[in-house]
């Protein structure tokens, strides 16, 4: 006598793949842009470390005020620039050098910010006065030290005295010393380098500052994120330039202006907005 099998029908397994199918549709982007997002976060946060620590150990050698670098160079910001570029790499493990002179270290193209507006520095073009190089890590990075005026000294002062507010609303650390010189510096970092990535400012392009002063809290091992610091129009900054984006991940730990920059509001003090969950 012959056995009888159960198994599955072949519509019961066309169902099956249907629903699995859906569950995947459903899930793996967020799965995927989830990743993304911590994999772009983890990348500005070792960017960041790197810098610290390259900047802290320049200071201990070449001094502690910044202004005194440049004593000989007054306002020539090709040396300024140049200055600061290899004094910094001396303390990061540099891969290729390009200095000033040399292309290949960035994308040679704008980069596009988050609005879909296009930036209008070219930072591998030879014509300005970044110094640039990769990282043994892939990233690339670019030095500037343009001349302070006394109004954006005035300005960053402000930007302390309200990031010190803030920070004391939030109940968290933030440096009460005042500014001690006049110059700062922009570093922009690509943390995938030339090659890869979406080329675009928030993403795979984050700008930071080297400033002189001796400070904690948001503005740990005097390296800064943005001119606005970690206030709401961090993220204002972050969607059309190249400022703010960097703030945001080294001090929220996320990426989520990619995703909820309308519900984020760190300035509200009842109920502070950092996160889209």
């Amino acid at each position: 006598m012959l056995k009888k099998y159960t198994a599955f029908t072949l519509a019961e397994i066309l169902i099956v793949i249907a629903i699995i199918g859906v569950v995947s549709a459903l899930t793996v982007p967020n799965l995927a842009k989830n990743t993304n997002n911590k994999e772009i976060v983890a990348r500005v946060k070792k960017a960041d470390s790197n810098l610290s620590d390259a900047y802290g150990r320049a200071r201990a050698k070449y001094g502690a005020n910044l202004d005194n670098w440049f004593l000989s160079d007054g306002t020539n910001v090709t040396n300024r620039s140049k200055r600061v570029g290899k004094r910094m790499l001396e303390f990061m493990n540099v891969d290729k050098d390009c200095g000033q002179t040399t292309a290949g270290c960035f994308k040679n193209a704008a980069y596009a910010v988050l609005d879909a507006s296009t930036q209008s520095t070219n930072l591998d073009s030879t014509s300005n006065n970044y110094y640039k190089a990769i990282l043994a890590d892939g990233s690339s990075v670019a030095f500037f030290c343009p001349i302070t005026s006394a109004t954006n000294i005035s300005s960053r002062k402000t930007a302390d005295e309200q990031a010190a507010q803030q920070a004391q609303q939030q109940g968290k650390p933030a440096s009460t010393d005042v500014l001690v010189g006049n110059t700062f510096c922009i570093v922009d970092v690509d943390v995938d380098g030339p090659n890869k990535g979406f080329n675009t400012a928030g993403i795979d392009l984050f700008q930071f500052i080297l400033d002189d002063r001796v400070t904690t809290g948001y503005y740990k091992d005097n390296v800064l994120y943005s001119y606005n610091g970690v206030y709401k129009n961090a993220i204002t900054n972050c969607q059309n330039s190249i400022m703010g984006c960097a703030a945001w991940i080294v001090n929220y730990d996320n990426a989520d202006y990619l995703e909820c920059a309308d519900k984020l509001d760190p300035t509200n003090t009842t109920a502070p907005v950092t996160s889209c969950n």
